[in-house]
């Protein structure tokens, strides 16, 4: 049974804002983001530059930089156009359609920032190639712990220490910081020992990429400060399961570029980044990182964080407690995954105890059809082998149709209700 989950980058990316999009800029995206990974070909030293799509997720327009093998695309000046099948999932991600695999971007999210958009198109490449460098893509397990009052407390003390090592020129005053977010980074995963495991999967996976992405865009040294800092500003607002290591990879990646520039053809895919990056930066961990924990704490807003991070807790658990209402404890429709891509925005999960992450909006393209949540959300429980939405409203035939949710139904499936409980299931007929 095979799933693939996209991460929409929203997390990482951010929409951008409205411009003239015409062949020849897609054209110079194109022309730029090739020049620039070639220009940083000692990273991976091989050039993953490959297909790329732009895709208009209303109209299906795709804009590609070369054909496909289908005859789909038809070549328009120096740039390759057509309408992507509905089948194909549109989201920033990696896709195997036509005959080829692709880096597929959505056109809302290019800016008119040049390096923002070659970052953005190098990720993607990234996941493209990752497999040939040696990192297999791999589905991280969910992080339940980051949507934990801890979990997040202890993510974010971690960030502010590594955000004041990149702002710093001192030598001593850097690698003071460093280990101090490795210090506290492993005070979390002694709070919660699953932790080292499944963050090191997306580390390894989506960190991997983000650093990638900022490294091939060149961005100016006494510019990161800045630049990170927005982007944890931005970070803050979102959920951190399945986005954290869009920002913990990259600051200890470029921190590490200072003393070794391409410490990344060191790892593989078994590496522990954690224990790697603890080795690299020559750090000595407190015996009792516990003890240490307070004190290492209070140098980066400690009693600031924990009490935003409460006032959020309070918050999340009437968010919580409406949600298992709707898809535990009332009547609800399950609908088992088979063959499933899912596309979603990272940043807006909302974790449920142990019973697996809500997504507010997503589309999930499966053998029984294609279903599109905009609002209200659903729950897919913790192996990923279902989704739970509210009950079906209007059951016709080739559609299913709910609060919030459309599912559009191929042939040779059914909804059946259960009369006891209240319950829907899809079923095969």
């Amino acid at each position: 049974m095979k799933h693939c989950l996209i991460i929409t980058l929203c997390t990482f990316f951010a929409y951008g804002a409205k411009t003239q999009i015409n062949d020849d800029s897609l054209d110079f995206y194109f022309r730029e983001t090739k020049t620039a990974i070639e220009r940083a070909h000692e990273l991976w030293d091989k050039n993953i530059y490959g297909p790329v799509l732009f895709v208009d997720p209303v109209t299906r327009q795709v804009y590609a930089n070369e054909a496909d093998t289908s005859g789909v695309l038809q070549k328009r000046g120096n740039i390759y156009t057509g309408t992507l099948p509905l089948k194909v999932p549109v989201a920033n991600t990696t896709v195997n359609w036509g005959g080829k695999s692709w880096a597929m971007i959505m056109l809302a999210f290019l800016k008119k920032d040049k390096s923002y958009n070659i970052a953005l198109i190098a990720h993607e490449l990234f996941h493209r190639s990752q497999a040939s460098l040696g990192f297999p893509m791999a589905n991280a397990p969910n992080n339940f712990h980051l949507d934990q009052k801890n979990g997040r407390i202890y993510l974010r003390l971690e960030l502010e220490a590594l955000m004041k090592a990149i702002a710093s020129s001192d030598k001593k005053e850097i690698e003071e910081h460093v280990s101090n977010a490795l210090a506290l980074r492993r005070y979390r995963y002694k709070l919660f020992p699953k932790a080292a495991l499944h963050e090191n999967i997306l580390e390894l996976n989506e960190g991997l990429a983000a650093y990638t992405g900022f490294f091939i865009s060149n961005i100016e040294k006494k510019k990161r400060p800045d630049f990170f800092r927005q982007r944890i500003d931005d970070f803050l607002k979102a959920s951190f399961v399945q986005s954290f290591a869009y920002n913990t990879t990259p600051l200890y990646g470029f921190l590490l570029h200072e003393y070794d520039k391409y410490w990344n053809k060191k790892i593989n895919a078994s590496t522990d980044l954690t224990s790697f990056f603890t080795t690299a930066f020559n750090v000595v961990l407190p015996a009792d990182t516990a003890a240490a924990n307070e004190k290492i704490g209070n140098m980066y807003g400690r009693d600031s964080i924990i009490s935003q991070e409460s006032r959020r807790e309070q918050r999340n658990q009437m968010v919580v407690a409406g949600y298992k209402n709707s898809f535990i404890t009332m009547p609800h429709f399950d609908i088992p995954f088979e063959k499933k891509k899912v596309s979603f925005d990272a940043r807006t999960i909302v974790t449920i105890e142990d019973k697996g992450l809500v997504y507010p909006s997503f589309t999930a393209i499966d053998n029984w059809g294609k279903l599109n949540v905009t609002e209200v959300g659903g729950l897919i429980n913790p192996d990923r082998s279902k989704v739970t939405l509210t009950v079906p409203l209007v059951i016709d035939d080739g559609s299913v149709t709910g609060k919030g949710w459309e599912l559009q139904l191929n042939p040779g499936y059914m909804v059946v209700k259960d009369e006891l409980t209240g319950n829907f299931t899809l079923v095969k007929k």
